[in-house]
């Protein structure tokens, strides 16, 4: 992989995430609700990077189709993996693997490269772990597990971003101390939820309150 030491200074700080299928539709509103798309835009808000983008690269597709947003923030989805060829990357997030990974880090230039895990998948398999930087993890306690294994490489939680015009707090009354809508499979990282449940004051955890969160969460789960 054309992996560098030095930053191109005379370029603005580009990022990329690379995700391996994308909205069915891929019109502009398609994104506005997509976690690695808000994440990609929280990287330029804060300042680490003037550019960034969101690479759909799907095999399945036909044709290339890109959307701006604001000058700094492109979409791209893509059947080939040449569409970025000989450019260079301050940052590199990969979602997961899929097998077009590779030849696509091959044709760019990249100065550091993050592996982001799912579905409790916390190790590349596809990719060398030599050339990852970061793997970033949904809980605390994964750090260790990856640190014990690769000892070379940062383990970090990513705290993913929502859409705040859908998610915000609100000043009434709680029905619930905590929900968490997801089905109840391992993946599904229930393990904070129980943490989150053990933090609440003792008297809190025994209420009819947290009762109905645990009735609830099954019901959600059931959908």
């Amino acid at each position: 992989m054309p992996k560098v030491t030095h930053s191109n200074s005379r370029q603005p700080r580009r990022m990329i995430i690379i995700r391996g299928s994308g909205p069915s539709d891929m019109l502009v509103e398609s994104f506005y609700h997509e976690t690695y798309f808000l994440l990609a835009k929280e990287f330029v808000k804060q300042g680490f990077f003037q550019e960034a983008v969101l690479l759909y690269l799907n095999s399945q597709t036909k044709k290339r189709i890109k959307h701006k947003f604001d000058g700094s923030l492109q979409v791209v989805e893509s059947p080939d993996n040449n569409i970025f060829r000989g450019q260079y990357f301050d940052f590199v997030i990969v979602r997961g693997e899929f097998q077009e990974y590779p030849i696509f880090l091959n044709n760019i230039f990249f100065r550091q490269l993050a592996f982001c895990s799912i579905n409790q998948k916390l190790f590349p398999n596809i990719l060398n772990p030599r050339d990852i930087d970061i793997i970033y993890v949904s809980e605390k306690s994964e750090i260790k597990t990856v640190q014990k294994k690769y000892n070379w490489i940062k383990a970090r939680v990513l705290d993913k971003p929502v859409d705040e015009s859908i998610f915000y707090p609100k000043r009434e009354k709680k029905k619930y101390d905590i929900c968490c809508v997801a089905n109840f499979r391992p993946r599904k990282h229930h393990a904070m939820l129980f943490e989150a449940i053990n933090r609440l004051p003792y008297h809190r955890r025994l209420d009819r309150k947290s009762t109905r969160l645990n009735s609830s969460h099954t019901d959600i789960s059931r959908m």
